[in-house]
């Protein structure tokens, strides 16, 4: 079975979830969209399930990518 990008989507937002999509036209926003993917992958490998990952990774995984610096934003 494949699973479409955005097919869960309607669900994740019911679950309260916010969600954002790149204006059209507007390469920059994906630009910096999959180069936040890429660091998140360095955290959790693409194989991998999230079902078990916990509060506290996911909050360790968000400081980790604030502090992060990035070219983009000086």
């Amino acid at each position: 079975m494949t699973i479409k990008e955005f097919s869960e989507q309607e669900r994740i937002t019911h679950q309260g979830i916010a969600t954002y999509f790149a204006d059209l036209y507007k390469s920059t926003q994906r630009v910096r969209n999959e180069n936040t993917n890429g660091l998140i992958r360095q955290f959790l490998l693409k194989s991998s399930s999230f079902e078990h990952i916990t509060e506290p990774q996911t909050q360790a995984i968000e400081n980790n990518l604030n502090h992060h610096p990035r070219k983009s934003l000086g």
